[in-house]
C-alpha cells in the first residue's frame, strides 16, 4: 500500500508542460562565496560511429563509462569518449519506445524512459530488450537501484516529490513528500532532478528550496537533513489558486524569474547541490531579451556546515546534468567549424 510519509496543507495542481528553460538554516556555518565552479574536462565526444544529434540526458555509471540519450539513440561511450555502441528502439512493438526521454544505467542494465507511453525499458548493453514497466504518469526524471525506480514525480502524480517504484511487484510501494505548488509549477523547466544514493540512503531535495531529506532504502519514514543558507536562491509564492499555472505568459514569466535545484551529489565529504539562479527578461514572443541566469554550486559538510558557494554564467545544458559517486557530470556544447561538439565534463568533489 502506497504509505504518505509528510503531510501538508497546500495541494499542488497541473504544472505548464509547454514552456521549458532551454537553457530552517544550518546556524553557525561559516560561508564563502568564489566565482567559478571548478569542471574538468573528462573527453570529448567522438562520433565514430554515428552523429551525435541533440542529447537530451545523460547517464555515467561508474566503471563501464556513460550514456547518452540523442535523438531516438541510446548511445553507450567508454571514458575516452569513444562510441562503443548504439541502438535505436522507435517504433510501436515490444521493448520499442515511442519517444525516447531520458536513459539512466545499473550495471550492465540500461533504463530507457518513453514519455509516448509513459513506461520504462530496460535492455542489456547490447540492447536486447529485457523488461517493461507502465508507470502511467510524466516524469520529471528518475534512478533505478537494486531492483527498484526512484521516480521524481510529474504529471498526474505531483502529489509526492518521490516515488517508489518496485520493478518486483510492478508497483509504487512508497511516495515521499507532498511538494509546494511553487515546485509543482518548477517542474516545468527541462533540467534533471536533484536524487542521489549513497550509503543505504536515498538522498533528494524539491525543486523550489535548498532542503536536503533522506529516506533509508530498507524503509521508513523520511528525514529533514537540513537547509543549505542561501541568500541569491529565491522563490516567489504563487499561492493555492492555480492562477499562475493557467496563465501562459505569467507562468513563462515565473520559469526565468526563480530559480529551481539542478542536481544532488552526496559523497564521503559530504553535499554538492546544483541550482540554477538569477532571473531573465522575455518580450511578449517569449524570447529572452536579458539574460542574468547563473548556475551556482553549493559545497557543504555532512552536517551541512563549512558552505563553499560557487556561481558562473550558465554554460551547460541543464537536461544532460546528472550524479554519480560523488561527482556532478554534465555535457558542455560547442560548435566547431559548423560542427557541433559535446564535452563531458565532471565536478567532483
Amino acid at each position: 500500500m502506497k504509505k504518505t510519509i509528510i503531510a501538508a496543507s497546500a495541494v499542488c495542481w497541473a504544472v505548464l508542460s509547454a514552456v521549458a528553460l532551454s537553457f530552517v538554516s544550518c546556524k553557525g556555518s561559516s560561508r564563502q562565496v568564489t566565482a567559478g565552479i571548478k569542471s574538468e574536462a573528462v573527453c570529448a565526444l567522438d562520433e565514430n560511429l554515428l552523429l551525435l544529434d541533440a542529447p537530451k540526458s545523460l547517464s555515467v555509471v561508474d566503471g563501464k563509462g556513460f550514456m547518452v540519450a540523442a535523438g531516438d539513440n541510446v548511445v553507450l561511450y567508454d571514458f575516452d569518449g569513444r562510441q562503443l555502441s548504439s541502438f535505436n528502439k522507435r517504433g510501436r512493438g515490444s521493448y520499442e519506445y515511442q519517444l525516447l526521454s531520458y536513459v539512466r544505467g545499473e550495471g550492465d542494465k540500461i533504463y530507457v524512459w518513453d514519455s509516448g507511453r509513459t513506461s520504462f525499458i530496460v535492455y542489456d548493453r547490447n540492447g536486447e530488450g529485457l523488461a517493461e514497466y507502465k508507470y502511467g504518469s510524466a516524469i520529471k526524471d528518475f534512478l533505478p537501484h537494486e531492483g527498484r525506480l526512484y521516480i521524481y514525480t510529474a504529471g498526474k502524480r505531483t502529489g509526492h516529490v518521490v516515488d517508489v517504484f518496485d520493478m518486483k511487484s510492478f508497483a509504487v510501494v512508497d511516495s515521499l513528500v507532498v511538494p509546494t505548488p511553487e515546485h509543482c509549477l518548477l517542474l516545468s523547466n527541462e533540467a534533471a532532478a536533484p536524487m542521489s544514493v549513497y550509503d543505504g540512503c536515498l538522498y533528494f531535495m524539491p525543486k523550489d528550496a535548498l532542503d536536503i531529506y533522506r529516506w533509508p532504502l530498507s524503509g521508513g519514514e523520511v528525514s529533514k537533513v537540513g537547509t543549505i543558507a542561501s541568500e541569491t536562491f529565491k522563490v516567489d509564492k504563487i499561492g493555492d489558486d492555480g492562477i499562475i499555472g493557467r496563465d501562459f505568459m505569467k507562468a513563462a514569466r515565473y520559469l526565468f524569474s526563480n530559480s529551481y535545484t539542478l542536481a544532488l551529489s552526496v559523497g564521503r565529504k559530504g553535499f554538492m547541490v546544483l541550482a540554477n539562479e538569477g532571473t531573465a527578461e522575455l518580450d511578449k514572443s517569449l524570447k529572452v531579451t536579458e539574460d542574468n541566469l547563473t548556475m551556482n554550486l553549493y559545497r557543504t559538510d555532512a552536517k551541512l556546515g563549512h558552505l563553499k558557494k560557487f556561481a558562473e554564467k550558465r554554460s551547460a545544458d541543464v537536461r544532460t546534468i546528472c550524479s554519480s559517486d560523488g561527482k556532478i557530470y554534465f555535457l558542455r556544447h560547442s560548435v566547431e567549424n559548423e560542427n557541433d561538439r559535446y564535452t563531458l565534463e565532471v565536478i567532483k568533489d
